[in-house]
Formats: structure tokens, sequence, C-alpha cells
């Protein structure tokens, strides 16, 4: 009688435990094809790429080792630089001098991170940049300047990169007439909250608002391509002379098609075909390169040293 009994229970549970069964069976495709899932996610986030940082403001210096770089189709010609070494130091103030299309543009760009290099290393303070953190500096520690730029109608307060909050417009003033500004000081209607376009400014006021903002930017690089360019010696004197004052911590580059004053500054560094064929003291550059500079030549330069000499003579007197 118990062997009946035992049998009807066994009966009775078998299907349950059949559906029990087939149910984990279920349950196990599932969670494998969870851990199917999971594990690719889970690789991926072990193997993230490194998200590039872009460095602090330049304490020591910055080197240019080995570059080669060129830039894109430009008036019919690519435009090269080609740089063995060059070593800029914290704090310098160096003119960039140089005909046309000598390279110093593209310099600048480089210096910039707007110019990818195609070979060579760019070290900051001793750490070497690879090509993603350099497309960065123009971001944080670099402000660029560029020879032509224009902008839509804006209040004078945002072009110059002024905070929200309230300033102080004294100085503000002060700086902006320390740059040849006084006449666009004195026709804004509502001061900083005046609004301007490129359009409706001269071409001197245009540079001396760019140079402003750079001023105005917490940058620990400036860079400034030409920015005396097609002003009179007055205006660009008296521009020069507020750029190289104003931020006196800073690391500063100018380019020159036409130089002058260049004994306010600390080097010049000269260019010729994307070469660097002169760099040296800037109070000695109107003198032969090879008794107070730093000759840099690739190749033989283009011209001959007398015939820079009497070209350097020249540009000053203009």
């Amino acid at each position: 009688a118990n062997l009946v009994v035992l049998a009807m229970y066994g009966l009775m549970a078998r299907t349950p435990i059949v559906q029990l069964a087939r149910q984990g069976s279920r349950t196990g495709k599932i969670f494998a094809c969870m851990q199917r899932v999971v594990e690719p996610l889970e690789a991926s986030e072990d193997h993230q790429p490194d998200i590039p940082v872009v460095p602090k403001a330049l304490t020591k210096r910055l080197e240019l080792i080995d570059i080669k770089a060129r830039t894109g189709q430009k008036q019919g010609h690519r435009r090269r630089l080609n740089v063995r070494k060059l070593e800029i130091c914290a704090g310098e103030r160096i003119a960039v001098v140089g005909g046309p299309s000598s390279g110093k543009t593209s310099l600048l760009e480089l210096l910039a991170g707007l110019l990818r290099q195609e070979r060579g290393q760019i070290v900051w303070d001793g750490c070497e940049l690879s090509p993603d953190v350099a497309a960065l500096l123009s971001s944080g520690p670099v402000h660029y300047v560029p020879e032509h730029s224009s902008w839509a109608r804006t209040r004078l307060r945002d072009l110059l990169g002024l905070s929200a909050e309230p300033v102080c417009e004294h100085e503000q003033r002060t700086l902006l007439e320390a740059c040849g500004l006084s006449s666009l000081c004195d026709a804004l209607p509502n001061g900083f909250g005046s609004k301007l376009s490129s359009a409706n400014v001269s071409t001197s006021q245009r540079k001396a608002l760019s140079v402003v903002r750079a001023l105005q930017s917490e940058a620990s690089i400036l860079l400034l391509d030409n920015p005396t360019g097609g002003l009179s010696r007055k205006h660009a004197t008296k521009l020069l002379r507020a750029v190289l004052f104003a931020k006196p911590e800073a690391t500063l580059l100018v380019s020159f098609n036409r130089p002058f004053d260049v004994e306010l500054f600390d080097r010049v560094i000269e260019l010729d075909s994307g070469r660097v064929i002169y760099e040296g003291r800037a109070d000695l550059w109107h003198n032969e390169p090879t008794e107070h500079g730093t000759m840099l030549v690739d190749t033989e330069p283009t011209e001959s040293a007398a015939n820079r000499r009497e070209e350097r003579l020249e540009w000053t007197k203009q």
C-alpha cells in the first residue's frame, strides 16, 4: 500500500518537476545571452582610450625638434615648415621676421596647434605632446591672433572675452586707449554694451580689438600674426608697446612683414622658405648673423648674409 501511495505521489510531482527543469533551462539560456552582451561592454570599459589632457601654463620652455609640416594649397602652392631645433623659454618676447611665404604664419599656427606636424616632436616643459594634445593648445594655454579676423555684430564686452560679472570700465578703457582705441571708446553709445561688427570698424581698430582680446585671456603664450600690418608707424608703435608691457608674465611671439622696434624684444627668429636661418639677440639683429646670433640653416639660404642685412635695415626705415 505504501508503494502504491509513493507511486501516486511520484506521478503527481512529475509534471511540475519537468516544468521547473524546462524553466531552468530557459533561464540559463537567458543568463548566457546576457553574459555574452555584458562581456564586450566590460572589456570596452577596461580599454577606454585616454582622453587628451590640455597642458597647463608654460613654466619652463617649449621645444620644437626635427619638425616638418605642410599647409594646404594656398595661391597655387603649399607652404612648408622645416625646423631642426627651436627653443622658446617661458616669459620670452620673440619677434618672428621674414619675407612673404617665409613660414612665419605656419610657425605660429604650429605652436597654436592649428597646423599638424608630419614628423618631429613638440616638447612642453619636458613632456612630449602627442599630435592630438597639441591640437588642443589653442583651447587652453595658447591664444593665437590671426592676421585677418572678422566677427558678426556683437557686444564689445563679449568681443573682448569679458565675463558676465561687472568689470572695471576705467581699467578696460585704459587698456583700449593704450592700444590706440581712444576714438572708438568715445564713439561707443552704450559703453561695453555697445554692439560692433568687423565691418563697422577700421583696419587698425579691428587689429587692436583682436589684440586686446588676447591680452584679456589667461593664456600663458600669446601668438600675434602681423598685428601691425597695414597700420601707420604711429599706430603700430603704440599697439606694439601696449602688447609688450600689458602682460609681462606671458610668453609672446609676434610676427612682422615689415619689422621695426625689434630692440624691444628679447630675441629675433628669422625664417626663409620655411626654415629658421637666424636666431639671436634682438638688439643685435641688424648685424651679421654669424657674429651675434646662432645660424640654424638646413640648406643654403636663398640670399647672402649681406643682402639679408641690407634688407633688415631697409625694413626698419619704413
